[in-house]
């Protein structure tokens, strides 16, 4: 029985493989990496310079035009973060997401919910930062950004029910 199941399972990852494979070549939307998709592995996926990268979960709608339009709108050089935020969260010292080593008793102010947009040169900077930047779950981009600057936004402002963070470039590179 085990072996049954393996060998559907099998074809049906290579059906649904084949058929990302596809729409990528034929659309250009989607990159393939050979990683395991885990929160810590998040660093380990920007292997180009995009504009923006967007973590959004599987069951969401995104309005794209919208979020193009108001994109359009920011400077391109900017460390920017955008999404629904929250602040004061307690750390998780028991169960499957606890932190053991994280010191706090709150988290720093995170993006959370369905979705959030890093700027290419936020992205970029995070990627080449990895190592010397600490993870903790499950909040994960808010530990790396604010591990290393407490005062991580320069300029605050909301879009709708969203928050926006902007910080130029030379903010974290000590400027």
């Amino acid at each position: 029985m085990s072996s049954e199941l393996d060998l559907n399972w099998t074809k049906d990852m290579a059906t649904t493989r084949s058929a990302l494979q596809e729409e990528a070549q034929r659309y250009g939307d989607i990159m393939f990496l050979e990683l395991q998709d885990v929160y810590r592995n998040l660093p380990l996926k920007q292997d180009t310079v995009p504009s923006y990268v967007m973590k959004t979960d599987d069951d969401c709608f995104i309005n794209l035009p919208e979020i193009m339009r108001f994109l359009q709108e920011l400077p391109k050089d900017v460390f920017m973060w955008w999404g629904n935020f929250r602040q004061y969260w307690a750390v998780e010292r028991h169960g499957k997401w606890r932190e053991e080593s994280y010191s706090s008793s709150v988290y720093p102010r995170f993006a959370c919910g369905s979705g959030s947009i890093l700027s290419g040169p936020l992205s970029s900077w995070l990627a080449h930062n990895t190592h010397s930047l600490r993870m903790f779950q499950p909040v994960l981009q808010r530990s790396w950004i604010y591990g290393v600057h407490s005062n991580v936004y320069s300029c605050l402002f909301t879009w709708g029910s969203c928050v926006v963070l902007l910080n130029f470039m030379s903010a974290l590179d000590g400027g």
